[in-house]
């Protein structure tokens, strides 16, 4: 009898795992996805620019591909820069998120540049926008290839609250109003 059980156990602790080694094979599918895009992405804008058609990870174009936020998916979408040490950025605002109140969209890039400028007081000076920030990673790259591809980056919020978001933008509404939410 305890031999069966051991049996049993062993039975389910194998059965467990190849189900953990599914979910573990699906998600590197999915990855490998993104990263196809983001690849794609990458070469399509490296030729853009050697073109001149555009400049290199722009996001105040008009043309650029964050403008679908409001061309499509019912965002109100602005530029700014008087937080001078972001350079241009985006304000973004949605009524399903952050209460209705605008969030800021900038580059990555330009949020570690700021992190080494001012390494003591980087996040104070995000804080005293009052906004939400969200710093676009390389995966913006992948929109140029894929529309639906997931792009974000990092959400950097009060109280030094910092979340990775990656959505593809038709979602960004749903996802970030439900982030917004916890």
């Amino acid at each position: 009898m305890k031999l069966e059980g051991k049996v049993n156990d062993l039975g389910r602790r194998i059965i467990a795992r190849n189900e953990e080694v599914g979910k573990l094979g699906k998600q590197r599918d999915r990855l490998a996805s993104e990263l196809d895009s983001v690849v794609t992405g990458l070469n399509l804008a490296v030729e853009q620019v050697a073109s001149g058609k555009s400049k290199f990870f722009s996001i105040l174009n008009g043309g650029d591909p964050i403008n679908k936020l409001q061309s499509q998916y019912g965002w109100k979408v602005w530029s700014d820069n008087s937080l001078s040490r972001l350079g241009y950025y985006l304000h973004i605002n949605h009524d399903g998120v952050n209460s209705g109140e605008d969030m800021l969209v900038s580059r990555l890039f330009e949020v570690k540049r700021l992190q080494e400028e001012m390494p003591k007081d980087w996040s104070g000076y995000l804080e005293r926008s009052g906004k939400p920030l969200l710093a676009l990673d390389y995966t913006y790259f992948g929109l140029l290839a894929d529309e639906q591809a997931p792009v974000g980056g990092v959400l950097y919020r009060k109280g030094g609250r910092v979340d990775k978001f990656h959505e593809p933008l038709r979602e960004w509404a749903k996802k970030l109003g439900e982030l917004f939410r916890e």
